[in-house]
């Protein structure tokens, strides 16, 4: 009887322990990050950003929640990108949030439920970052691209003419299939790049049949797909591999 019982205790502890070890709560497979931009006497600038892999469609995207000293918080619903893959879909979520409130004291921040990232670098150093989106429609795809100012600096990019968004997709072998400025012209007018301000996004689109350069529909597959904003005196891209279907 004495070994019926022990027998039964080491099973409930292996149990326990193969459940520690496999089982992640959800709030830790996809913990939101909050990366610390700027802290003046008048406001904090934060960024929210999550990027994970999903089987679905997001249709939806849930409000956040800040949390701020003193019991208060702040809800907004952030941005998103989503580029479709074999089998799931990689998805990026994002906000800036300018809060009027002082990081100088960290602690008091970092005491709350956020998860505040102060000296990583990641979003730091470049002057722009890109977000690429790849939406399914009912007659194709709709191609974005978020254009978020992270910098100061001047580099007096502007758009030459009235293109400003181009996509180019090519096959696994680098063979270009479609780009969007194929057989196009576009008038010769100068717009300026935005956003202008720091802290501040712009969304650029353009819409695709799915028929490339020579009157063929697409077949599914992996592409890689080139985001390129048009700009002068240098072009801004980022390349991504996406299925399309």
């Amino acid at each position: 009887m004495r070994l019926l019982k022990f027998n039964i205790i080491i099973l409930c502890f292996l149990e326990f322990l193969l459940q520690s070890c496999c089982s992640i709560p959800n709030s830790q497979q996809f913990q939101d990050n909050y990366y610390f931009l700027d802290s003046t006497e008048t406001y904090s600038v934060i960024l929210y950003w999550k990027s994970y892999f999903s089987e679905d469609y997001p249709s939806t995207i849930h409000q956040k929640t800040f949390h701020l000293p003193d019991n208060q918080s702040f809800v907004y619903t952030p941005n998103y990108s989503v580029l479709p893959k074999s089998k799931s879909f990689d998805i990026t979520e994002f906000s800036i949030l300018k809060i009027n409130s002082s990081l100088y004291e960290k602690n008091s921040f970092i005491l709350k439920k956020n998860r505040i990232i102060f000296d990583d670098k990641k979003f730091l150093n470049d002057n722009f970052v890109l977000l690429p989106v790849a939406k399914k429609t009912t007659s194709g795809y709709e191609f974005g691209l978020f254009l978020i100012k992270l910098q100061d600096r001047e580099e007096h990019l502007y758009f030459p003419g009235s293109e400003r968004l181009r996509i180019e997709i090519s096959d696994k072998k680098g063979k270009l299939i479609w780009n969007s400025n194929f057989n196009k012209n576009y008038l010769t007018v100068v717009g300026e790049l935005l956003p202008k301000e720091k802290y501040e996004y712009q969304y650029y689109s353009i819409e695709w049949n799915r028929i490339d350069n020579w009157g063929n529909e697409l077949s599914s597959g992996d592409y890689l797909v080139n985001f390129v904003l048009p700009l002068q005196p240098n072009h801004l891209s980022i390349v991504k591999t996406i299925y399309l279907e």
